[in-house]
């Protein structure tokens, strides 16, 4: 018997005591050095194909600054800084009582003080911000068209306050939520003198994507 003939021989013979094989599982194919991966599923049973922004996307401050506001007649605005762009100026057609209301080219406010200097800080994001902390007197969103990219604080009769308050650097359309604390004592104040700083207002403003 020759030698293969005898191996194939104790192939036969040994057969019905070979036990099964167990192959490993199968390997994840590659693609290049990139392992492929099956799809993790969501809660929802659906494929995460993309990043869920309201889970990981995260508003940033861009920056924020304060400026005082010079109140009377209980009103004061927001408004483009090239007037030439806005078609009613302030104060004309201001509503008295009502906290904030949107004009094409400006935003009015209406003070529980009459005659103050209110604190107002401006904040800049890249996308819609949580609400500032705290207790809050009022709250109101709004939007506006900011033709020169700035705008610029007035009161009724005081008119235009110096300074700039920079949104961007160009045109945009923007999205403001604007709160407000301190007006019960800046309406009991007020009575009796100029008060500085006891009614203050919070301004977030992003893109209106």
């Amino acid at each position: 018997m020759t030698e293969s003939s005898h191996l194939h021989g104790l192939s036969k013979s040994a057969e019905a005591h070979v036990l099964p094989v167990q192959l490993p599982p199968p390997r994840r194919a590659k693609a290049g050095s990139a392992v492929i991966s099956p799809p993790k599923i969501d809660d929802d049973r659906a494929p995460r194909t993309r990043r869920r922004q309201e889970v990981d996307d995260v508003a940033s401050l861009i920056r924020g600054q304060e400026y005082p506001v010079n109140v009377d007649y209980n009103g004061w605005a927001l408004q483009d800084f090239d007037d030439t762009q806005v078609p009613v100026l302030f104060p004309e057609g201001f509503e008295s009582g009502t906290f904030l209301t949107a004009h094409p080219g400006r935003l009015d406010f209406y003070s529980a003080g009459h005659t103050h200097t209110a604190s107002l800080t401006v904040e800049i994001w890249d996308g819609e911000p949580a609400v500032p902390a705290g207790e809050w007197d009022e709250t109101a969103p709004a939007g506006i068209v900011c033709s020169s990219g700035k705008l610029r604080a007035r009161g009724v009769a005081a008119g235009p306050m110096p300074e700039a308050i920079e949104l961007s650097d160009g045109p945009g359309v923007w999205t403001v939520r604007v709160v407000c604390t301190g007006r019960e004592a800046a309406s009991a104040q007020t009575q009796h003198g100029v008060v500085h700083g006891v009614e203050r207002y919070n301004a977030q403003f992003w893109p209106n994507a």
